[in-house]
């Protein structure tokens, strides 16, 4: 029985990232107490990006007509490891108040400028935290549903489905522009 090196190389490489996955797990839990348990849930699970992103690119190598619809999973995991990675800053700071506190005694200009998008970057760091939670959210919520509109789209091989699948794809990526602008500006 032949076996592909491709296929195997890949195989092994999605067996270092699961072992990886592993590792992090059981380092993040061998010294678990109770002040620490929140920050250790949170790092987890923006840390199980590398196994789920690294299991659909597998299964899409291996089939790859099953890429749009496994961009469904890929999507929502990105925006879940995005919103977990800001809420485990948030919880380092001490909270959403304390973050908005802190962010307003820094008073330094966001790295968008007011000609770039005023409505991106408010100056009022309150309504600054509340729009990088909403677009937060449209990060998880609204590009999941896209890209699986997008996926509904790309199985009818028609010119106005071709077009449906680019639209939804580009109105995706403008949303995870959006939600990566908050969180640089966010970590500012």
């Amino acid at each position: 029985m032949e076996v592909d090196s491709l296929a195997a190389i890949t195989s092994i490489f999605l067996g270092i990232v699961w072992l990886i996955y592993g590792a992090i797990i059981y380092y993040q839990y061998r010294y678990l107490s109770n002040e620490s348990i929140r920050l250790h849930v949170l790092s987890t699970r923006s840390a199980s990006c590398l196994p789920i992103y690294s299991t659909f690119y597998y299964i899409s190598l291996i089939f790859p007509h099953s890429f749009d619809f496994l961009e469904i999973g890929i999507t929502f995991t990105e925006g879940v490891v995005l919103s977990t990675f800001f809420a485990l800053i948030v919880v380092n700071i001490g909270g959403p108040t304390k973050t908005v506190h802190a962010m307003e005694e820094i008073n330094d200009k966001l790295v968008c400028t007011k000609r770039c998008c005023a409505c991106c970057c408010p100056e009022n760091r309150a309504q600054f935290y509340k729009k990088s939670v909403w677009r937060l959210f449209h990060c998880v919520c609204t590009r999941t549903l896209l890209t699986t509109a997008s996926a509904i789209a790309s199985l009818f091989h028609t010119r106005i489905s071709k077009v449906l699948t680019l639209l939804f794809s580009a109105t995706s990526m403008v949303l995870l522009m959006y939600a990566v602008i908050s969180l640089v500006n966010f970590c500012e």
